[in-house]
């Protein structure tokens, strides 16, 4: 059996593929490509990345299932259209599982990507150790999964992300309303601010990442857990800044039986909690 996990962002898609190789075992393959205003056009560069894997598997002349998770940055109604994704609204009304998933694939699925993040943090990152922990995720917007009791909790409204948790102030968000975490600080905030084609890379002591800090110490504090483990684009492309906001969440989690840790692959969480869940079956 093969398996693959992928990860639809809004600036990037990442794909991990565990399919069988010539000695029985399995062999992991990774692949990417860009997001789009076009969904199909995102959605043929992963189909052919997914079927160029197949193809290089060893299947002994055999058909063998093939076994599929999505974790996505916007928000799926029950037959998995797509209807809101403030970051790219071009999306909305498209038939994603349909488009997705092969017609006779009834175990395929799409989730959010904060809720993966931390599955994939759970499973084979700097979460293992942890059964109660939130994972924050930084990329073009703000997401979030939280685990309890070593198992994934959803939040009632899956679009209230930690990113649209109300903070007061700040500019106009993408979801539409005013005072949203996000709108403070997120990398839709950096790009909006780009140099020479550029991102500019967050200062960790600003007030708008104070603002992240109270926020997530704030709830780590109120639910009892036991870490706080930041991922993500923001993350990965400049580990200063990781450093640095791992740094005050430390502070201000100081008394508290809490740690924050920064992801040691944090382009990938996503990507790997929806290869694990493509095992597990599991919908999160």
């Amino acid at each position: 059996m093969c398996h693959f996990g992928w990860d639809i962002g809004a600036t990037k898609w990442v794909g991990i593929g565990e399919v069988c190789d010539v000695d029985g075992g399995t062999r992991r393959i990774m692949g990417h490509g860009l997001t789009t205003d076009t969904p199909a056009s995102v959605l043929t560069s992963i189909q052919r990345w997914t079927q160029a894997s197949l193809a290089s598997a060893y299947l002994g002349g055999e058909d063998h299932a093939v076994e599929r998770y999505c974790a996505f940055a916007g928000s799926v109604d029950e037959s998995g259209v797509v209807v809101g994704w403030p970051n790219r609204p071009s999306w909305v009304g498209y038939p994603l599982h349909q488009c997705l998933f092969p017609p006779a694939d009834e175990g395929g699925r799409i989730d959010g990507d904060g809720l993966c993040a931390a599955m994939g943090e759970h499973r084979f990152g700097v979460a293992a150790v942890y059964r109660d922990f939130l994972c924050v995720t930084l990329g073009t917007g703000i997401g979030s999964g939280l685990f309890f009791d070593g198992s994934a909790r959803r939040t009632a409204t899956p679009a209230l992300a930690l990113g649209h948790l109300s903070v007061g102030g700040g500019e106009v968000c993408s979801c539409g309303r005013v005072g949203c975490l996000q709108s403070v600080f997120s990398g839709r905030k950096y790009l909006s601010q780009e140099r020479g084609g550029g991102f500019i890379e967050p200062d960790a002591s600003s007030d708008s990442v104070g603002t992240l800090v109270r926020v997530a110490s704030g709830l780590a504090g109120f639910l009892g857990l036991e870490a706080i483990i930041v991922t993500g684009g923001l993350v990965g492309y400049w580990p200063r800044f990781a450093d640095g906001l791992v740094s005050r969440l430390g502070e201000a989690l100081a008394g508290l039986p809490c740690v924050a840790v920064s992801s040691s692959f944090p382009h990938l969480s996503a990507a790997y909690g929806a290869l694990e869940l493509s095992y597990t079956g599991e919908q999160l």
